[in-house]
Order: C-alpha cells, then sequence, then structure tokens
C-alpha cells in the first residue's frame, strides 16, 4: 500500500527522532483535535511505535508525536499525520 494506507488493523508508526531527545511520546485519534483519541504511547525510547497499534474501524486516523528535552520539558508536537 501507499504512505498513509493499511490493509490491516496493526500498524506501525515511525518518525524523524533528534539526538537530544531522550524519549518520545506518540498520540493517536478519530479525530483531528485530538478529542476522540485511541491511543496514548507514554514515552517512547525512539522514533518508533514498534509494538503497534491495532486500529478497530475503518477509516481516517491522525496521530502525532513529540520529544523530551534534555530540560526534562516536552518540545511542540509534530505536524498531524494522517
Amino acid at each position: 500500500p501507499g504512505r498513509a494506507y493499511f490493509t490491516t488493523p496493526m500498524v506501525t508508526l515511525t518518525w524523524s527522532g533528534t539526538q537530544w531527545a531522550s524519549n518520545y511520546e506518540v498520540w493517536v485519534a478519530r479525530d483531528a483535535a485530538f478529542t476522540k483519541l485511541v491511543h496514548t504511547s507514554g514515552e517512547l525510547e525512539g522514533s518508533r511505535l514498534s509494538h503497534g497499534i491495532t486500529l478497530t474501524e475503518n477509516g481516517v486516523y491522525f496521530w502525532k508525536a513529540r520529544a523530551r528535552k534534555p530540560d526534562g520539558g516536552w518540545s511542540s508536537w509534530s505536524a498531524v499525520e494522517t
């Protein structure tokens, strides 16, 4: 399938990492405003949600990631992907 198109309910998300990040957080939702969350990652050690997530309904999903900064705070959220 092409980019951002999956034919199975189990997907793996990847993003460009940054050298200074200690870990990342990822949110997945049914809407671009992220009011209908279907997954939150906690803190991931790498730029990949490698265990994948299961999407239970057909349709468009939205996701974004952010990095933990060296000072312990969080970066801004990435651009929203679908």
